[in-house]
């Protein structure tokens, strides 16, 4: 059971079964364990169709501007759905779920959030590199929350890195993130942004 749906019934149902906290509850240990965002770095399939759609516009000369949307909005954003599967007692997330429209789609030949799945990657193309898993996806939010306790991190080597700005070119989550590591403060890139996708230590030059 995916637990940010659960959250959602529950806040719906007002009621709260024991049995969904018990089939969501290893998912949440994993991956708090883990590392929340590694979902989105690896299992997400919005991610997975987002770098073909990189390729595509690589492919196709488009150039998208990087306007900055601030990260953490997603926190607000998975906040927000929680409260309105609560006031409307409707899973409200599920009903415009990207996810659900490639998942739903593939196995049940159904078109639930297909139009945000079609607004998703028109974002990508023509307004901002990854705003959607960046900023505004609720369940990015809420994996974001759980990242913080992650135990896999990136560690920086300081005396190899060279500061060229690859891996910030690279990451999918936020370049943000890496600033902390990269600028001595800290060996290890912590952000409960951190998708773990591994990007950043392929892009480096230097293996840092």
């Amino acid at each position: 059971l995916a637990p940010f749906a659960m959250l959602q019934v529950a806040a719906a149902s007002k009621s709260l079964s024991p049995d969904w906290l018990l089939l969501a509850l290893p998912v949440v240990i994993l991956y708090a364990a883990v590392r929340g965002r590694a979902f989105c770095g690896w299992i997400c399939p919005v991610n997975l169709l987002l770098e073909g759609v990189d390729w595509l516009r690589k492919k196709a000369g488009l150039e998208v501007a990087e306007r900055s949307v601030p990260r953490h909005a997603k926190l607000w954003v998975a906040l927000g759905v929680i409260v309105a599967s609560a006031a409307t007692s409707i899973p409200v997330f599920e009903a415009f779920s990207p996810i659900s429209a490639v998942n739903k789609g593939i196995l049940l030949g159904s078109v639930t959030g297909l139009w945000t799945l079609v607004a998703v990657i028109a974002l990508e193309l023509f307004w901002t590199h990854r705003v959607w898993c960046r900023a505004l996806c609720p369940l990015g939010g809420f994996y974001e929350a759980l990242g913080r306790f992650g135990l896999v991190n990136v560690r920086v080597d300081h005396e190899a890195c060279i500061h060229c700005d690859a891996c910030k070119e690279a990451c999918l989550a936020d370049p943000e993130i890496l600033h902390p590591a990269l600028a001595n403060q800290a060996d290890f890139v912590c952000a409960g942004d951190c998708m773990a996708c591994g990007r950043c230590v392929d892009a480096c030059p230097t293996e840092a």
